[in-house]
């Protein structure tokens, strides 16, 4: 097996900083607590992870800039049988 070396551009790189996860958030969504409303802003970005826990992670992080009452919305992978109208 031939093994190459992957050269990753420095534009595409997170330096060194205080809070990489934060640092990572403006990468991928620029300008985000001004721009986090506009309806097509999270159409050409997202970040990737390699398990839930960091999902959950990264989510958390990025909602904790969004002020305001946390909503819950649930849903269904078949419809719901009922006898009511």
């Amino acid at each position: 097996m031939n093994m190459g070396i992957l050269e990753i551009p420095k534009s595409l790189l997170i330096q060194n900083s205080e809070s990489p996860l934060l640092s990572l958030v403006n990468f991928v969504y620029p300008e985000f607590i001004l721009n986090m409303m506009s309806l097509r802003f999270f159409d050409d970005g997202a970040i990737l992870c390699p398990k839930i826990e960091f999902v959950v992670h990264v989510n958390d992080f990025i909602l904790s800039f969004i002020s305001g009452e946390e909503i819950t919305y649930l849903c269904l992978d078949t419809p719901y049988q009922s006898d009511e109208d």
